[in-house]
């Protein structure tokens, strides 16, 4: 996507628009638990929509910045999201194993 507006930003412009993973705030439930597909796919179809409505507006000349940041952090928040229950799957927090005890812990409270 940025390279479809490198052309039309300027080199500040497009240094705003490089966000840093580390920057964004997730859910730390995620490393835990893992993530809630529901809302993944959720978030992935108002994306789709948002980046069809981006690419209409850009096609007919218009460059909508605030869109595109907006596009551009939705895609890094569900990337980091998808990254953290990765690593919490690799590490066996997400075991059923691991979750049966969490929930017999969970009980006790």
């Amino acid at each position: 996507m940025v390279d479809s507006v490198k052309d039309k930003l300027s080199p500040r412009q497009v240094s705003v628009f490089d966000i840093e993973q580390d920057e964004l705030e997730t859910d730390p439930s995620v490393q835990f638990f893992g993530v809630e597909w529901d809302s993944v796919f959720a978030k992935c179809f108002s994306m789709g929509l948002n980046i069809r409505i981006f690419k209409q507006r850009l096609e007919g000349g218009m460059l909508d910045s605030i869109r595109f940041a907006s596009i551009l952090t939705e895609v890094s928040k569900v990337e980091k999201q998808v990254e953290q229950h990765s690593l919490a799957m690799l590490s066996g927090r997400l075991s059923s194993e691991q979750l049966s005890h969490q929930l017999q812990q969970q009980m006790r409270v």
